[in-house]
């Protein structure tokens, strides 16, 4: 019954970790160790859908910092803390990665887009 116990805690302890996606890794390693999100920078994806996840995974990671999402008129707007806004909820201040960093989901991004971003914030 002992090693029964034990084989069991293995079995949950596995399966209670949450593994992290390596390229969420790498794009927070990227920002945070090796400057950039001082520096800014713009991330692109093919896909809205992963955009959009990556954008509100790094608000949730980087607490006071605003992520930008450019993907048209109808889905862009800033992520805050967690708080999703379009440019029609505006009210953000200070530094943040939304002015320096946006996310681009398939349908072509123009760089003065995310001059607006840095806009909604000020």
């Amino acid at each position: 019954m002992r090693f029964e116990l034990f084989y069991l805690e293995q079995i949950v302890a596995s399966l209670s970790r949450k593994p992290t996606d390596p390229k969420l890794d790498a794009v927070l390693y990227i920002l945070q160790e090796r400057g950039w999100l001082d520096l800014g920078c713009i991330i692109f994806s093919q896909y809205y859908d992963t955009a959009y996840w990556v954008a509100e995974s790094l608000t949730g990671r980087l607490p006071g910092e605003r992520v930008a999402l450019y993907a048209g008129a109808d889905k862009s707007g800033v992520f805050f803390d967690g708080e999703w806004r379009t440019r029609a909820t505006r009210g953000h201040k200070g530094r943040g990665a939304g002015s320096q960093g946006a996310f681009a989901g398939g349908d072509g991004c123009s760089l003065r887009g995310v001059e607006s971003a840095n806009a909604w914030g000020s």
